[in-house]
């Protein structure tokens, strides 16, 4: 490749690049940037442009220079934190994410955390910093890094952690005392030996096989499936890379991390929605390994935190004229953005959004229609169960509305093959994966045990319009028999015929018997805003379908 510019920094203030150039810097890059140009706070780094991916993906190594004007953003980022990287009396740890031009959820490698290695997790130790947090911090480093980049399954790092909290008889892994924690990073690391390998002292190393791990990651099986899904154009670069500071919301009781939405993108109501944990990092949110808090509890919690959150999410939603799901960290009560995109919504609330927007003045109506897509107008006529006596054998939240029937089946793989069979599937859960959206899109419905709003399962599955039900909290799950215990004592084995309420959140035995919404007054609005615009024209016919 040339020698146009290949890295581009930001910090609050200042922002290299634009949005214009998006399909390059990825558009969380992009974003990032932008928010940065605004004064928003975002944390500093810098992005390497998916055209230096597209040639490291295809020649095998960086090109020529690459690594020269990577250290000199590296140097600046320095500068702009006042840390230094692998510094243990001034320590500056990194990120490296992925980011193409569409919106990806998931689908890429991220690495955390970039930047500890033993001899100065000792170091930090002694000078007295909070072990805990060090600890903690060491042993997500190890788990990012060993999935990511050394390709060892993630499920032999969970239950190590598992183990400790059921030992403790703890509920969850922020309640590990230091020693704890100290136990979990050994074990972690003899995980590493197990496979053969050392985890790198190195810290330029890490960061450069993370760098090179996230640009191998726009190939891997899943993210060519989901934009095979999504009809993706194959004509994109590929993905660029973020190296951005590390925010901590691990650091205590006062640091948080969560994931908001401008407006509720399950119907479409004005107003935040979304969830955090905290004194946890951003992937415990997303991984949907716990339940976290819903957003409004942050108002009680850190009440000047919210008010500030409530002005950025508006500032954000006006600036990019839709709604926004945005991913923040609160480190020891200071408010930073580490991405905002377009909101992945339901079809339902897909129309209200659009017709509120118009409403507000925010989008012209032919804007409006060009969102709503036929398969979106064809899933919004919902479905509600038929007035019979129901058996509900447990709840959990609901993310996408609708009821469906299915088999039950508990791996994705078995999903396609029951799917192949012509059987309609509800996949029931733990918590799912990234890898496991084939299954997602082979089944009708998606139960997890865990997990909560902002999900990687309730993402997917409120993209693809699917009802589903998450965080149904007590059902205990055989994957070995293929059978799962409900709370209320009830056995569903595979091949078991159940149903889900994505509305109420309810799981029913059986089948049950559906009736169609009538068109709600979302659907109206948009039918009428279609009537006197050559851009309806999807809509119309729509209507000539629906009449027939």
């Amino acid at each position: 490749m040339g020698v146009e510019k290949r890295v581009y920094f930001f910090q609050s203030g200042e922002g290299e690049g634009s949005l214009e150039i998006r399909d390059i810097l990825g558009n969380k890059g992009a974003r990032l940037a932008d928010m940065a140009s605004i004064g928003i706070a975002v944390p500093p780094g810098f992005i390497i442009s998916a055209e230096v991916g597209k040639y490291y993906t295809g020649e095998g190594q960086y090109p020529p220079g690459l690594k020269d004007e990577v250290n000199a953003n590296l140097r600046k980022l320095e500068r702009a934190t006042g840390r230094k990287f692998g510094d243990p009396e001034n320590h500056l740890l990194v990120s490296a994410r992925s980011g193409a031009a569409v919106s990806m959820p998931g689908m890429m490698d991220t690495v955390l955390n970039i930047g500890l290695n033993r001899s100065i997790v000792d170091r930090l130790i002694k000078n007295n910093k909070a072990p805990w947090f060090v600890w903690d911090c060491y042993r997500r480093l190890l788990q990012s890094f060993g999935t990511a980049v050394e390709g060892i399954e993630d499920g032999e790092f969970d239950i190590i952690i598992r183990n400790k909290v059921s030992e403790g008889n703890l509920t969850s892994e922020t309640q590990l005392e230091v020693e704890d924690l100290r136990d979990v990073t050994q074990e972690f690391e003899e995980v590493f030996q197990k496979h053969g390998k050392s985890f790198l002292e190195s810290v330029d190393e890490q960061l450069w096989r993370s760098i090179g791990r996230v640009f191998q990651s726009w190939n891997t099986p899943r993210a060519i499936e989901y934009r095979r899904m999504k009809n993706i154009s194959g004509d994109l670069p590929g993905t660029a890379v973020t190296v951005q500071t590390m925010v901590f919301g691990n650091s205590g009781d006062n640091s948080c991390s969560g994931v908001v939405f401008s407006r509720d993108i399950s119907t479409g109501n004005r107003g935040l929605y979304g969830e955090y944990l905290t004194n946890v990092q951003g992937e415990d949110v997303v991984a949907g390994t716990r339940r976290p808090k819903e957003i409004e509890e942050l108002r009680e919690e850190m009440p000047e935190v919210y008010p500030a959150l409530e002005k950025t999410l508006e500032k954000l939603e006006k600036r990019y004229k839709d709604v926004q799901d945005v991913e923040f960290t609160v480190d020891e009560g200071r408010l930073f953005m580490l991405q905002s995109r377009t909101a992945k919504r339901t079809p339902k609330a897909a129309i209200k959004i659009a017709v509120d927007m118009v409403e507000e003045g925010l989008i012209t109506k032919e804007e409006a229609l060009s969102r709503i897509s036929t398969e979106q107008l064809e899933q919004s006529v919902a479905t509600q169960l038929d007035s019979v006596e129901k058996k509900v054998i447990t709840s959990g939240i609901p993310i996408s509305p609708g009821v469906v029937s299915g088999r039950v089946v508990f791996t994705p793989k078995d999903a396609l093959v029951w799917k192949g069979k012509g059987e309609q599937v509800i996949l029931v859960r733990q918590e799912t994966s990234p890898a496991d959206v084939a299954g997602i899109k082979a089944a009708v419905g998606l139960v997890t045990s865990r997990g909560g709003t902002s999900s990687h399962a309730a993402i997917i599955c409120r993209d693809l319009g699917k009802p589903s039900v998450v965080g149904c909290q007590g059902i205990c799950i055989e994957y070995k028999d293929k059978q799962c215990r409900m709370p209320e004592g009830t056995i569903i084995r595979e091949g078991d015929k159940i149903s889900i309420d994505g509305s109420s959140g309810e799981v029913i035995l059986g089948e049950v018997p559906v009736v169609s919404l009538d068109q709600d007054e979302d659907l109206n609005k948009l039918l009428k805003l279609a009537e006197s615009s050559p851009a309806g024209q999807k809509i119309g016919d729509y209507l000539t379908r629906q009449n027939a």
